[in-house]
């Protein structure tokens, strides 16, 4: 079924024209994404008609909220999304506010990208890293070729905050996807894009408000430290002060979901949510390993779900 969402009539009827409405999707591939939970997510939500507002802190490809527009869980008007990553939340309103001159972008990137020719690559990683932090156009759709070309579609920078993810194997990489930026576009109509951190969610939630939590997971072992989202990474304070917020807002009824490992650093933190408040409930559901660089060795593993109602 297709959703024809709320916002402007002129907005909705230009998309129409342009492309037949489709089912939107994440216009980036991300580490960490949950497109492939969402059949098991999906019975873990709270009922529509519960659901105020909602809020995605760890915005990322957003997979969870575009599911729930899709279905009609929720309307774009509902949501507030944020990331603490300025050139994302950048991308994020190049999608809502200026699709035709990004596509624009895009179509030149595209044509210009030889993927025979690993240099067309470094140039665009070198341009973005130029323009670390600031939010223009060309940063945007720098950082959606880039996500198109590089390896594994991962984000990741070193201490000095760069992009240093490698070139990726690919003979024809897609990195203009039009008929799905027009409708990520009418998904995002009347949404709220913040490039603030999890921490302003506390005054922003309120009772009756839904809040999806997917921050960069704890690794499971010492080898598996792959965090670096952020040039300054997600250290167990950060999960701690994670943890203290999801409790705050359940005293205060706001609905949260929370994903993460089932690291046991991370099982004791919310085991002892759950012995201090009944309505938390821990949860595991099985995803497929993603960014690892051998296939062999993307086997099932289990990840931890947390619900509070």
């Amino acid at each position: 079924m297709t959703i024809l969402w709320g916002g402007d009539t002129m907005v909705l009827q230009r998309i129409q024209e342009i492309r037949p409405l489709v089912p939107v999707r994440p216009f980036l591939k991300w580490a960490g994404g949950k497109g492939q939970l969402l059949k098991q997510l999906e019975p873990l939500f709270p009922k529509a008609e519960d659901i105020r507002r909602y809020h995605e802190p760890f915005l990322g490809s957003a997979a969870v909220y575009l599911h729930l527009i899709n279905s009609g869980w929720i309307q774009p008007a509902q949501a507030r999304l944020q990331d603490l990553n300025p050139t994302l939340i950048c991308a994020w309103k190049a999608m809502r506010d200026e699709p035709d001159a990004l596509i624009k972008r895009l179509r030149r990137l595209e044509k210009a990208y030889d993927p025979a020719d690993p240099d067309t690559y470094y140039v665009n990683r070198e341009r973005f890293n130029e323009l670390r932090g600031v939010q223009t156009l060309e940063a945007a759709s720098l950082l959606i070729a880039l996500n198109r070309t590089c390896f594994n579609g991962l984000y990741r920078v070193n201490s000095t905050g760069k992009f240093n993810v490698p070139v990726g194997r690919y003979s024809n990489p897609r990195i203009l996807d039009e008929p799905n930026i027009w409708a990520v576009h009418g998904a995002l109509q009347g949404t709220e894009l913040e490039n603030t951190g999890f921490n302003a969610t506390l005054e922003a939630a309120q009772s009756g408000d839904f809040v999806y939590f997917d921050p960069p997971y704890e690794p499971l072992s010492r080898t598996s430290t792959f965090r670096n989202y952020s040039k300054d990474g997600f250290s167990q304070d950060n999960q701690r002060d994670l943890a203290e917020i999801f409790e705050t807002l359940t005293n205060q009824g706001v609905k949260c979901m929370l994903s993460n490992s089932v690291a046991p650093f991370i099982l004791e933190l919310y085991e002892d949510l759950a012995k201090r408040n009944r309505s938390i409930t821990l949860h595991r559901v099985q995803a497929r390993r993603s960014i690892s660089a051998s296939a062999g060795s993307r086997a099932p593993i289990d990840e931890l779900l947390v619900t509070n109602y």
